[in-house]
Order: structure tokens, then sequence, then C-alpha cells
């Protein structure tokens, strides 16, 4: 018997061609495939795993997981897993939009280097929907204080805003003390 490979060489065929998969063209067992329906309505929160234990005890035989997984999928019960850049997309995806301008304002802290002087901080506050800067203080310190006054200013330069949100980044600078008022 000559090796696959030769007999590929010979007739030019590439060796996917005699390994290539094939799809399952056996149909689940109907009996199974009815007794899965009947337990998942009952417990809806089981997996394949538990689902394959559970048929094995009230049958009487093994039943391999696969099998269950492979009705499961049938059956529109099972989605691949989701990669941790999906779930990123996910809760990106679920950030607030805004449709008109003074409805979502952003805050964000910039170091600058100021060279002799050292470094200084810029508060920034800036409207999601027209990109429009609207404030800033500029100090030598990072303080909540200056957080809260860069956004106080927004407010006072754009009075017309009521009903507005605030995102932040969250940075640490932020989270170190909450503001002792609303604004």
């Amino acid at each position: 018997m000559e090796p696959l490979e030769w007999r590929a060489r010979r007739e030019l065929n590439p060796r996917s061609y005699y390994y290539q998969t094939r799809k399952r063209a056996i149909p689940p067992d109907p009996y199974i495939l009815a007794m899965v329906r009947e337990e998942a309505l009952k417990r809806p929160l089981y997996g394949t795993r538990r689902m394959a234990a559970t048929l094995a005890r009230s049958l009487g035989r093994p039943i391999n997981r696969k099998r269950i997984q492979r009705i499961y999928r049938i059956l529109g019960w099972i989605q691949p897993q989701k990669t941790k850049k999906q779930f990123i997309r996910i809760a990106y995806d679920k950030r607030p939009k805004p449709t008109r301008p003074n409805e979502l304002w952003e805050t964000d802290l910039t170091y600058i280097h100021c060279g002799i002087d050292g470094w200084a901080f810029l508060f920034n506050v800036i409207d999601v929907a027209s990109r429009e800067w609207l404030s800033y203080v500029f100090d030598a310190s990072a303080t909540k204080e200056n957080a809260i006054l860069s956004v106080e200013n927004a407010f006072i330069k754009h009075p017309e805003a009521i009903d507005v949100r605030l995102r932040t980044d969250r940075a640490a600078h932020s989270t170190k003390a909450k503001p002792s008022r609303r604004v």
C-alpha cells in the first residue's frame, strides 16, 4: 500500500481532499429529543452536562453529553461562546449616545508638562454631541474642588443646559472622594 501523500501527488489532489470534515448525516434520536424538550420545560436552566446526567438517571442508561449538546444546537438553545473582545464591544454599545447638544457631558483630566515649573493639571468638560470644549480649570494641583469647579463653569457658560448627564472615565483622581454636592 502506497502512502497517501504519494497518491495525492499522483492524482494532483490536495491532502485536504482526503481529510475533509463532513457534516453529521445521522438525525438525533426522536425519543431522546422529546425527553430533552420535556425535561428542559421543567428545568430551563440546566446545561448540557446536567441534562445528560438527569436523562441518564431517568432512562437508566448512560447518555453522552455531546449527544445532548448536539440536540441543544439543533433546537437553537446553544450559542457560540463570546470572546472578551465581543463583551467589550457589547459594553461599549450600551454607553449612552446623545442626540442633541447639552444632553451628555464628559469630564477628563490631562497632565501637562510646563517646563521648569513641573506638571500642571487641566480639567476639561466636553459636550459629547457637539464635541464643543465647554470649560476648563488649569491648576498645579489635582483636587476634587478643581474638578467640581470645571463642571460649575460649564453650567455658568451654558445656562440652557438643564437635564445634563455627566460621564467621567473614573480615574484615580475622581474616585478618591465623592463630591459633597450634586451638580
